[in-house]
């Protein structure tokens, strides 16, 4: 992680190398300059916004290309001049809204228009300092004749299932499994306040009863797990999901009829959504009122769907699913005309409706820009599972390191 000493260091370097390829994409006659700070280049949407925004306004468009989010993050702390911050998912908003860097967006859209759950999971302290162009969801499924409607996604409760049941797994969680890591952040962190509670009783509780759920998963392939979910030795399958018709496949491929049932958890329906690119606006910005419209046509319709010379549309991309609620019922009803897998039109809808439901009832919004608290967790809990520390100290080293963290970041 990096130091508070270096950081000088590094604007200085910074400074000299002009922080950044420029890439400056102008009308013939600009009268003033949108910079828009970029930490990857390999996004098409954006380059279509950008010349949509050209034909519509006195604007030209600068951007500044960082080749890692490291050199991003530092020069927007550093205070360059930037107007839009367009973030892959390693970045971490979270220290430069604290910092008072970031616009409150919630003031400037209709959160109507797009996904509210999302935009909820994403807000701090009731305010939405980045807005997703796309994300996929994240969630634990099960066979619906094995789950029964069941409601009860506690730890516990699946051990029980599973065994009543004849089930060799309950479900697959190991240590790197992104649900569990994200329910652990969920529960024990407070990202608002920044502090967390790992050292506690409750945490290491549920450390010590994982410690014994995973001796009898060890040595388990992905490959092995999946089968075992198929030939119903394995109660519950971790799953991510971009598009309606991937419920289709994992019916298709499995051969029977599957449910969304949420990570094991206290919580029920706990599923994550996991954003994929981020937009904020600087609040320094001059040029705000002009940035705000930017933005907004970068999340509209119309950045997502393609109209076809015979006047028909079609889905830009299939890569994830779109924050636009318009542009996501576009893909919900554009999957009802696709039968891929010969599946009956009824199961089908079924299907595109229960990830509607997934979407709408989000629990958490994770990022891959939160890897570095996630890392202190995983390497504090292998050590753990593999019976090196005990649970006392691991979830000492776990609090200390996580506030340490916070320290670096937001002090």
């Amino acid at each position: 992680m990096r130091t508070k000493l270096l950081l000088p260091f590094i604007l200085s370097i910074l400074t000299l190398s002009s922080c950044g390829k420029t890439k400056s994409t102008e009308n013939p006659y600009p009268s003033e300059a949108l910079v828009i700070a970029r930490s990857e280049d390999d996004n098409g949407h954006i380059e279509s916004v950008i010349e949509a925004f050209r034909s519509e306004s006195t604007y030209s468009i600068d951007e500044k290309r960082y080749s890692s989010s490291d050199l991003l993050t530092v020069a927007i702390v550093g205070g360059e001049q930037i107007d839009i911050i367009y973030a892959d998912k390693n970045i971490d908003v979270s220290p430069f809204a604290s910092k008072g860097i970031l616009t409150d967006l919630t003031q400037y859209i209709n959160e109507d228009d797009y996904v509210k759950s999302v935009l909820n999971a994403m807000k701090q302290n009731g305010k939405l300092y980045e807005i997703p162009y796309d994300f996929d969801v994240e969630s634990a499924a099960a066979k619906t004749k094995l789950w029964s409607g069941d409601t009860d996604t506690s730890f516990e409760h699946i051990l029980e299932k599973s065994n009543s049941l004849g089930c060799k797994v309950p479900f697959d969680y190991t240590v790197d499994s992104y649900g569990f890591i994200t329910f652990i952040m969920s529960k024990y962190m407070d990202f608002e306040n920044k502090t967390c509670s790992f050292d506690s009783n409750d945490f290491k509780n549920m450390i010590e009863f994982m410690k014994e759920y995973y001796q009898s998963v060890a040595g388990l392939t992905n490959e092995q797990l999946y089968d075992a979910f198929k030939n119903d030795d394995l109660l519950m399958i971790a799953t991510g999901f971009s598009s309606f018709d991937q419920l289709d496949y994992l019916e298709y491929d499995v051969g029977d009829e599957i449910e969304f049932i949420g990570f094991p958890s206290d919580e029920e329906n706990f599923h994550i959504a996991v954003p994929r690119s981020t937009f904020s606006i600087v609040d320094s910005s001059k040029s705000k009122n002009e940035a705000i419209k930017f933005v907004k046509k970068c999340i509209s319709f119309d950045s997502y769907i393609t109209t076809l010379p015979d006047g028909s549309k079609m889905i830009s991309h299939n890569y994830s699913l779109p924050i636009n609620s318009e542009a996501l019922d576009f893909c919900y009803a554009q999957s009802l005309t696709r039968n891929n897998f010969d599946i009956p039109d009824k199961i089908r809808k079924g299907n595109a409706d229960e990830l509607m439901h997934l979407i709408n009832t989000i629990s958490y919004a994770a990022r891959t820009s939160d890897s570095k608290i996630q890392q202190i967790i995983k390497d504090e809990l292998s050590s753990y599972f593999a019976g090196n520390k005990a649970a006392e100290t691991v979830c000492q080293n776990i609090q200390n390191r996580c506030m340490i963290f916070f320290d670096e970041q937001y002090n």
